[in-house]
């Protein structure tokens, strides 16, 4: 393969990533596998679990070992499960809005 296909191919995916980056931000997230990766709060740090309630600066995530968390958004990064393959990691922040305006502001891109 040359050197410019791959450099498109790269380019390609970077955009398709933030295209589902994008709408998964937008989306309903109620239900999603989700992974804490990042958090000022060292305690939440690494937890998984499944978003039981969103709100607008929290998520109410049920950990594996059965224990409900409120995780503040802001300051936060989250990885979502939306497959074995297929995960998506979000910075609190594009996510602080509440959960049904998000998808105005995000696909409007005010």
């Amino acid at each position: 393969m040359q050197s410019t296909q791959r450099g498109e191919l790269s380019t390609n995916r970077l955009i398709q990533t933030v295209l589902r980056e994008k709408y998964l931000a937008a989306h309903e997230l109620n239900g999603l596998r989700v992974a804490i990766t990042d958090c000022p709060n060292v305690k939440l740090l690494g937890l998984e679990g499944v978003v039981l309630q969103e709100k607008k600066n929290i998520f109410i995530i049920k950990c594996d070992n059965n224990i409900v968390v409120s995780v503040p958004k802001v300051g936060a990064r989250f990885r979502f499960s939306l497959s074995q393959q297929n995960t998506i990691e979000l910075d609190g922040s594009q996510l602080r809005y509440a959960p049904e305006s998000r998808t105005k502001k995000l696909l409007k891109g005010k």
